[in-house]
């Protein structure tokens, strides 16, 4: 297991970077090898890991997200990342995958409010949905997402959501090797 992957001088740094490098550096400890973290224009939001650069690129427009969505998104691509080089199987879409495990990192590291946001962001934002995209529906995502967090709460609002969160952390828990929460 790989410890921080970066460490930031000493220095005044946009707070989305921070963002950004806090959330490689919590999930480095899942990571096989090392990632490369590159910025660049894209012309939309968006963020990507590329497996065969073993590189998280990170759009400059998604710098300007409200910081929540910027750690889910960055956290998205990391759960890629783990998926690549863990070789985690999984059923259905890698994208349901990558945002399930990204919420359970996220949760796992008490930040529920970032998951519900996002949950939010794609009900807010929902389009509709294209049979051609590997990502689920911006409303289905969104469920996901605020069950997982509701899941978390001593009296979740959604009953079912507590069994849904077990689920989840049993399951990736067992694909990771991860002692029980």
């Amino acid at each position: 297991m790989l410890g921080p992957l970066i460490t930031l001088p000493l220095v005044s740094f946009d707070p989305a970077v921070v963002t950004v490098v806090e959330t490689v550096n919590h999930m480095a400890p899942l990571l096989v090898e090392p990632i490369r973290l590159r910025f660049t224009d894209c012309g939309q939001v968006n963020a990507a890991y590329w497996p065969a650069t073993n590189a998280l690129v990170v759009c400059n427009e998604t710098m300007a997200q409200p910081t929540g969505v910027l750690r889910f998104i960055v956290a998205h691509e990391m759960a890629h990342a783990v998926i690549h080089q863990r070789d985690v199987p999984f059923t259905g879409s890698e994208e349901v995958a990558a945002d399930e495990l990204a919420a359970l990192t996220l949760l796992a590291w008490d930040d529920e409010y970032d998951v519900l946001l996002m949950g939010l962001y794609f009900h807010v934002h929902a389009q509709a949905e294209d049979p051609t995209d590997p990502h689920p529906g911006d409303e289905r995502r969104a469920y996901t997402l605020m069950c997982l967090a509701d899941g978390s709460e001593d009296q979740p609002e959604w009953p079912e959501c507590r069994w849904e969160l077990a689920r989840a952390l049993h399951t990736w828990g067992r694909l990771l090797d991860l002692p029980p929460p």
